[in-house]
């Protein structure tokens, strides 16, 4: 699957989605039919696990709410533990989840929506799974606490502002000979963290 057709797979949690969802008790959070869309989750404990099978996480589905009345507008989540096969994450999924300390991607990921990560203040390290193909616009933007993230040889595609006001960045680990091929996708004012190879 190349980026652009990665871009064209729907994760906003419509309407046909919504019928006959099913609701997980244990998590709070909503599935489509057929398991492969997580479509919402509300009032959802701190750690959650995500069911197998599932293969999008759609848009919004843990981002801040107003009802969690945070003094800091974060959302509740501090820990999540994503299947292998998941393979989407939409936009704007984890925004807002400033106690999220660190996420693994699995190995099946083809895309991470804009702004999905946005605003997850305690983030430290992004490692990208080599089946990733593209990091929408805004998607880690101001995880004030990033400092590292490793970025694949199949990534194609970066969007606009995808590590704007990550204060703490200090390395951005690119693989092998793929410098200049970085260089074209990341703004240069960040080409300072580039580093090759493992």
């Amino acid at each position: 699957m190349t980026w652009k057709e990665a871009l064209e797979i729907n994760t906003f949690p419509d309407d046909k989605l919504r019928a006959d969802d099913v609701w997980d008790e244990a998590f709070n959070c909503n599935y489509s039919a057929d398991g492969r869309y997580l479509l919402e989750a509300e009032a959802f404990p701190s750690e959650v696990t995500v069911r197998p099978g599932t293969q999008i996480i759609c848009d919004d589905a843990f981002a801040y709410q107003d009802y969690m009345d945070d003094e800091n507008e974060a959302s509740y989540l501090e820990k999540i533990d994503l299947p292998e096969g998941l393979t989407h994450i939409g936009e704007g999924a984890f925004d807002g989840c400033a106690y999220l300390r660190s996420i693994r991607l699995p190995k099946t990921l083809v895309s991470i929506g804009g702004g999905a990560f946005a605003f997850c203040a305690s983030l430290k390290t992004v490692t990208c799974p080599e089946s990733l193909r593209v990091i929408g616009p805004d998607a880690f933007c101001e995880c004030y606490e990033l400092q590292r993230v490793h970025l694949n040889a199949g990534l194609e595609a970066i969007g606009k502002g995808a590590f704007s006001q990550c204060d703490a960045l200090r390395e951005i680990r690119v693989p092998a000979g793929m410098l200049s091929h970085f260089k074209a996708m990341i703004p240069k004012s960040l080409h300072r963290y580039l580093r090759e190879g493992r």
